[in-house]
């Protein structure tokens, strides 16, 4: 999956797909620095080829993303429910 929006990246690999992401904003980067993913090209400047090329070479590294999702994931959502115990213990709920 070729994924310009930082929330396809997050569904894809909610579901243990390794999104190839195309860096719009900080936030993208963030996500692939997570999720243990190459950096993402810049949707500045880039060309129809270059993004293929480049999608073309994660494909080679595919199973090796997608087996490493399930454990970076997993520690992912451990972090967003201390989150929101944290937040109910501040709101006193």
């Amino acid at each position: 999956m070729i994924a310009m929006r930082l929330h396809a990246g997050i569904l894809a690999a909610t579901v243990g797909v390794a999104p190839f992401l195309v860096s719009y904003d900080p936030k993208v980067m963030a996500l692939a620095n997570l999720l243990g993913l190459p950096t993402p090209p810049s949707i500045e400047g880039l060309q129809a080829g270059r993004l293929v090329d480049l999608f073309n070479e994660f494909q080679r590294s595919q199973d090796r993303y997608a087996q490493s999702l399930p454990a970076k994931m997993a520690t992912l959502a451990d972090q967003a429910r201390q989150n929101i115990s944290a937040l109910e213990s501040v709101l006193g709920q």
